[in-house]
């Protein structure tokens, strides 16, 4: 047994989450990008990208503002437009966090 495993997601391992080698990277890409897609299966790709752009380049002018800012799109969801097939514009809200069963957040 080991006593210090290298976690699965560790830069440099297999299929490695991760790119930076001192562990800066805030956000794990394909995690996030898998979580939005299985937890708005209604939602077209272009929908999921825009949820995946604003909760990883927000926008405010304070550091304070921007965590107030993602934690809003994680507790109530990202606003997100899209064009439906007709060509008209659709909204929605794509959730992130699925607060009625913690567990189908983990990919």
């Amino acid at each position: 047994m080991q006593c210090c495993m290298v976690p699965q997601i560790g830069f440099g391992e297999t299929a490695a989450e991760r790119a930076d080698l001192n562990y800066r990277d805030v956000i794990l890409e394909a995690r996030l990008r898998q979580a939005l897609a299985r937890l708005n299966p209604q939602l077209p790709v272009e929908a999921l990208d825009d949820a995946y752009r604003k909760l990883t380049k927000v926008d405010a002018p304070s550091l304070i503002e921007r965590n107030r800012a993602v934690l809003r799109m994680l507790v109530d969801g990202v606003t997100v437009e899209y064009r439906r097939k007709d060509g008209s514009i659709a909204g929605a809200q794509a959730s992130v966090v699925d607060f009625g069963d913690p567990g189908n957040m983990i990919g």
